[in-house]
């Protein structure tokens, strides 16, 4: 998405992949406006082969999420499923989210942020009713949690539930 407009409803990105950033979408825009709102929908097996944003690669823009899943994404560096950059906004309501997004460099000790990945100056709200599905009890600690949502700015309103299978 380059410097325009979408709202998508209920759609399906699977098995997508890029060659550098955004597995199955790269939103810009040089003003920051909110060009990209997704409602419902899933994100499930995509991949940054080289980058950031497994699903969902944030430059210069406002993403909002609405309603969608994202589940089985990989980004080489950081944000399995979502990256964030600085001047960038993502607004993230109940979504859905597993511990199945990954990012290599972030398990290799890289910083972090092997679901989502926020530069320190973007800005990545979980508004409200989000909710991050985990395996087992030591992926629920707060510190667990804490490294796969690095540099999130904004919990808000029960902004994420934290749920183990």
């Amino acid at each position: 998405m380059d410097r325009g407009r979408a709202l998508l409803i209920n759609v399906t990105f699977q098995a997508n992949s890029a060659d550098l950033a955004g597995g199955a979408l790269y939103a810009w825009n040089a003003n920051k406006a909110t060009n990209v709102t997704i409602v419902g929908g899933s994100f499930v097996g995509n991949e940054a082969r080289t980058q950031w944003g497994g699903a969902v690669a944030n430059w210069h823009s406002t993403v909002l999420l609405n309603g969608s899943v994202l589940d089985g994404n990989q980004a080489a560096m950081m944000g399995g499923a979502l990256w964030t950059d600085a001047e960038s906004t993502s607004n993230l309501t109940h979504a859905t989210w597993t511990v199945n997004n990954t990012a290599a460099a972030a398990a290799k000790g890289g910083g972090g942020g092997g679901v989502v990945w926020s530069h320190p100056k973007g800005d990545t709200y979980l508004l409200s009713h989000n909710t991050f599905l985990v395996d087992h009890a030591a992926q629920a600690t707060p510190s667990a949690v804490g490294r796969e949502f690095m540099n999130v700015h904004g919990v808000q309103g029960g902004g994420l539930d934290v749920r183990i299978l």
